[in-house]
């Protein structure tokens, strides 16, 4: 069983690394977070795609552009699927449907939800 295993791992690892080796960026970068000691060092390893993240949605989106002259993270609204259900159309990206995939709930929880993914997080 364990043979199995080892060449699971080698075949996952050499298709991702086949790939761009995105997965295993990713996890070596969980793997360095884990690492940090203390919350000022994560909070600066996170800023520059924090601030690559708050940039996109004030330039792309009209719900959150009246943000542009954002301080921190706490500029900006605090949403909740309703909110986001309400203003679908003014948070998304206007080139979000052709670059991302829509991905639905069926709402077993209360209310169908529906939301744009890139193709790796999916």
């Amino acid at each position: 069983m364990e043979i199995l295993n080892t060449l699971r791992n080698f075949a996952y690892w050499s298709i991702d690394a086949l790939k761009g080796g995105e997965v295993k960026k990713d996890f070596q970068d969980i793997e360095k977070i884990f690492g940090y000691t203390s919350f000022t060092s994560l909070k600066e390893h996170q800023k520059p795609v924090l601030d690559n993240l708050l940039n996109a949605v004030v330039n792309n989106s009209t719900f959150y552009s009246g943000c542009k002259n954002y301080k921190s993270l706490s500029d900006f609204p605090i949403v909740n699927k309703s909110i986001i259900k309400d203003h679908f159309d003014d948070i998304t990206f206007e080139d979000q449907e052709s670059n991302y995939l829509p991905v639905k709930t069926s709402g077993s929880t209360g209310s169908p939800f529906s939301i744009f993914q890139t193709k790796r997080k999916k």
